[in-house]
């Protein structure tokens, strides 16, 4: 990795003056003032997805249940339907795919779990033409029993290859108690804690991403190369990667149907007795395969085996011998070798590459740009891009490129825009002229946002400098639900350390609000102390529902502090 540092400084290092030689010579990144930002919509509650139209109308969904449509001629945005879903947890209207010949036959497929069948998670097809949504054209394809308490690790993206196959990407639906801490989730007591009933069983739909064909009747069938094409009663044909934990966000190469996609990792901060820390990965699939979830992470490093029964360790997993022994485990008990994360990062600072910053993470992989698809457009990116996958984090609002060589080895990680703030990307794909659209979920998690957005970004080589620095002013606070705070240097530190996706002042959303918080240790002299240390350390269990909350290990005594004191001041 020390190569590719040296070979991204060199290129920041030579400046912007080749660029102005042509696309085609292009080899350092543009400045940043060279791309054009227009926000085209704002406030969504919980938008998930979104796809591009050809006239550059682009759809989007919300984990709600809402299908709306930005109409890029009258530049407005509009509901053009509602699925009635269960919206829990990360339940809800989760995933979107337009037919590949949508502009054609306006089909489009839909991953929701039902308000009228809660046990189960529904891949259908719909028909939309213009801007109607027709509810009764449903067709399912596929229906998944699912237990919507263990909801944290739902239904995720959805994306057609260019032979029309359908990939769908399931978390774990596994839940993290305070005894795992952010290691391998394989307590066996219960089958809701194990993720070896899901991720690593050849007989279950979750923790993998799936494919199929969907048939113009409204069935589908297996495509050749799927892991399993031939069930045994031991395994899914639908299964193309499995052991995975959270696959949120992947992407098909548009030239070659490569997969891509990110992992969203455990929490653990640091190595422990019972295996390493959490890392969330970027994960290369060349073809159907196993990735090792969970009982390996990153480059394959071994998690040991533990019995939560006896507190008994184990030795240590074997990436190439690796059998599920889970009473709740339905399928093969051999499970096929692993394989290793193309890359990884984890809470700390990478040795390599420290930009990509430190804390909470939530890995989503972007597209893969080429500039020969979008030869008529005067706003498409430079060729420095050309080739290049986009690469996302949802909690630390970074974007990055990564450059690969020709045996899909990474040669170079570089900033995108990093002198530009986000609120959080939820999705991010080209249009047909070459710009890049960008959905943000906004500010605060389980809610509606007045800073989510719609965001198109253009590419404007020479355009010249703004003129001054503007300073980025501060969210409303009242919007964040941070209300008659006027020092705005706890709410930087709320909304940098990703408190306010799981907390606000007056309502419960992930975890208590703070006021339920400041009411519980009111009374206790120990409070300041004790609530700091959970700030910095994180835990489980405190209260009810079992939830996680992640450490932030790089948060000063201080800083927590200031925070603390903030809570119980309420």
């Amino acid at each position: 990795m020390k190569n590719i540092i040296l070979i991204s400084l060199v290129a920041l290092t030579l400046g912007c003056e080749a660029l102005r030689e042509g696309n085609s010579k292009a080899s350092v990144a543009p400045p940043d003032h060279w791309f054009v930002i227009d926000t085209l919509a704002m406030s969504f509650n919980e938008p998930i997805e979104m796809e591009v139209l050809e006239n550059g109308d682009v759809m989007i969904i919300e984990r709600t249940g809402a299908i709306k449509l930005y109409e890029s001629a009258q530049a407005l945005i509009k509901t053009i339907g509602v699925l009635p879903v269960v919206s829990s947890q990360s339940n809800g209207l989760n995933g979107m795919a337009l037919d590949p010949n949508f502009e054609n036959n306006g089909l489009v497929f839909f991953s929701y779990t039902p308000l009228a069948d809660s046990a189960h998670h529904r891949i259908s097809r719909f028909k939309i033409t213009a801007d109607s949504f027709y509810i009764q054209s449903e067709r399912v394809l596929l229906e998944i029993p699912i237990d919507i308490e263990n909801g944290w690790h739902g239904i995720n993206a959805m994306e057609f290859d260019s032979k029309g196959n359908l990939y769908f990407a399931i978390g774990d639906f596994t839940l993290q108690t305070g005894e795992v801490a952010g290691y391998a989730q394989i307590d066996e007591r219960k089958k809701e804690n194990d993720s070896q009933s899901t991720s690593a069983n050849t007989n279950n739909l979750q923790g993998k991403i799936n494919r199929i064909h969907p048939e113009k009747d409204g069935s589908y069938t297996i495509p050749k190369g799927n892991l399993f094409p031939n069930s045994d009663g031991l395994t899914k044909p639908e299964i193309y990667v499995m052991g995975c934990r959270n696959p949120y966000r992947f992407i098909l190469d548009p030239h070659t149907d490569l997969l891509y996609f990110g992992d969203v990792g455990p929490d653990a901060v640091e190595d422990g007795e019972k295996g390493p820390k959490g890392y969330d990965e970027l994960n290369i699939a060349k073809s159907a395969g196993y990735y090792g979830w969970p009982y390996l992470v990153a480059d394959n490093k071994p998690y040991r085996d533990f019995n939560y029964e006896t507190g008994s360790l184990g030795a240590y997993f074997d990436p190439d011998h690796l059998s599920n022994d889970s009473p709740f485990n339905t399928g093969r008990k051999e499970l096929l070798p692993a394989r290793k994360a193309a890359f990884w990062y984890s809470k700390g600072v990478h040795p390599d590459f420290p930009y990509l910053g430190s804390g909470g993470m939530n890995i989503m992989v972007g597209p893969k740009y080429y500039i020969e698809d979008y030869p008529e457009s005067s706003k498409q990116f430079p060729s420095h891009f050309n080739k290049k996958l986009f690469l996302y984090d949802w909690v630390r609002d970074w974007i990055m490129t990564i450059e690969l060589n020709e045996n899909f080895d990474i040669v170079g990680i570089e900033p995108f825009l990093p002198s530009l703030k986000f609120t959080k990307i939820i999705d991010m794909k080209f249009g047909a002229d070459g710009t890049l659209y960008l959905l943000e979920y906004g500010s605060s998690g389980f809610k509606a946002n007045p800073d989510a957005s719609l965001k198109r970004i253009s590419y404007a080589e020479g355009k010249s400098p703004p003129q001054q620095d503007q300073k980025e002013s501060v969210n409303d606070i009242n919007d964040l639900g941070i209300e008659k705070m006027e020092d705005s240097t706890v709410l930087k530190l709320l909304q940098s350390n990703n408190c306010l996706s799981c907390h606000q002042v007056e309502t419960k959303l992930v975890g208590p609000s703070f006021k339920d918080i400041a009411k519980r240790y009111s009374n206790i002299d120990s409070a300041e102390t004790y609530l700091s240390t959970r700030i910095i350390a994180g835990g489980t269990g405190n209260w009810p529902g079992n939830i996680a909350m992640p450490a932030n290990p790089l948060l000063k005594e201080a800083q927590a502090k200031e925070i603390t004191q903030f809570i119980l001041g309420l």
